[in-house]
């Protein structure tokens, strides 16, 4: 393949061989970049739109490399752990390179149209046996609206379907340029109330709302998935809220509930960035259940962990 397209992106991820995004065996392509900051994001190295510097504490053996690598003397190695002053460091990776552990990450790396429609080809097999594809998630994938309408093109014209995990927060008209290339988009729900939503996001949703009017009604397919966080959204009124969206949308194939776990504060610690100390305490599976029953209640599927 040769195109004359040299539009560049910003990827911090590319997952083979994925399974939760979308039908079929998929090329799951993170790029980078959100206007939101949910507390509970499970891709916190996301949401920067420029590369960033990121240490996996838990990968990290304290071998002290990575310090005596850096030129600027940004890093400090002791017993207790690693610390970087993120004011200092250059970005010149040198940490990266010589970390033994893979603890020292670069998130963030531009590619462009040519390079990841290599790596997409590579499992074509696979999208065509199991009726799979590329899903294309975040970040927000919509923040790169040329570099992901270069590569919605060059999937078609391979015969590779397409998926988008969005928030819907995102400029309409883009949103709708957009829509008719793509096969499938898999949007998350979080919040029914304005002020909340701008609370623990830092954005309104009603633009989002409307995206999600507007999408159903251009007839395109998609999967809603619900990040059911304790004490946030898991209360009567929004249990009931979700499961009546979701019986009101016509092209709405599934619902995804997404449980809750702390996984992403290790990233938030590896980034240097605070953590809010929100605790979301295990809230058991009543809310849960009782939407499983709702949604299956409208003949709705429902997966768990999708």
């Amino acid at each position: 393949m040769n195109t004359t397209d040299i539009t560049t992106g910003t990827i911090f991820n590319i997952k083979r061989y994925a399974i939760h995004d979308g039908p079929g065996i998929r090329t799951t392509i993170f790029l980078k970049g959100c206007l939101m900051a949910c507390p509970w994001c499970h891709n916190p190295e996301g949401i920067e739109s420029e590369p960033e510097l990121l240490h996996r504490a838990s990968l990290c053996i304290l071998c002290g490399d990575c310090a005596r690598a850096c030129p600027e003397d940004a890093i400090q190695a002791d017993p207790q752990g690693l610390k970087i002053d993120r004011e200092r460091c250059t970005m010149c990776l040198k940490c990266v390179e010589i970390c033994p552990s893979g603890a020292m990450q670069h998130v963030g790396n531009k590619m462009s149209v040519d390079e990841l429609m290599q790596v997409i080809l590579r499992d074509r097999m696979f999208y065509e046996e199991s009726g799979g594809g590329v899903t294309f998630s975040g970040g927000e994938p919509f923040l790169q609206p040329k570099f992901l309408n270069s590569m919605l093109d060059e999937c078609k014209k391979q015969g590779i379907r397409t998926a988008v995990d969005t928030s819907c927060f995102v400029e309409t008209p883009i949103f709708l340029q957009l829509l008719p290339k793509i096969d499938l988009v898999l949007f998350d729900l979080k919040l029914l109330d304005e002020k909340p939503h701008q609370r623990y996001t830092g954005v309104s949703n009603k633009l989002i709302n409307d995206n999600i009017t507007e999408m159903d009604r251009a007839g395109t397919m998609s999967i809603m998935r619900i990040p059911l966080i304790p004490g946030i959204n898991d209360d009567k009124r929004h249990v009931l809220g979700f499961a009546r969206i979701a019986a009101t949308m016509i092209f709405l194939e599934e619902v995804h509930i997404l449980p809750y776990h702390d996984m992403y504060r290790e990233k938030v610690a590896g980034l240097g960035k605070l953590d809010t100390k929100l605790e979301f305490k295990n809230s058991g599976n009543d809310a849960l259940n009782q939407l499983i029953e709702l949604l299956e209640a409208e003949d709705i599927k429902v997966v768990v962990g999708g």
